[in-house]
């Protein structure tokens, strides 16, 4: 006798572009929040008080949270905890001893 395979019994194969559009969703809403909760950094009177350094470190930090999209677009990559995120900068510039 042929085994009728149904609904119930066919193993289930993850679509792959499903699993990717999820990681690339998530990597995005992730992505969004850290931009939004550094979003402060960018006001004048914030940028008014940070050194030339920070500035610059912050502008890279938040130009890499928007690059990742484009980065884990075309990998392999379907697990959002391999994510590399970029680090927040710290917001003061160590001092030079005797100053």
């Amino acid at each position: 006798e042929i085994p009728v395979i149904t609904a119930r019994s066919a193993p289930l194969i993850p679509d792959v572009g499903v699993l990717k559009s999820n990681f690339m969703d998530n990597l995005r809403s992730t992505r969004n929040r850290l931009l939004s909760e550094s979003d402060y950094t960018q006001l004048a009177d914030m940028q008014a008080r940070l050194d030339t350094q920070v500035k610059y470190n912050l502008t890279m930090y938040r130009q890499a949270l928007r690059d990742l999209p484009d980065i884990y677009a075309s990998q392999d990559i379907l697990d959002v905890n391999a994510i590399v995120w970029p680090a927040f900068p710290a917001l003061t510039t160590p001092s030079t001893p005797g100053e």
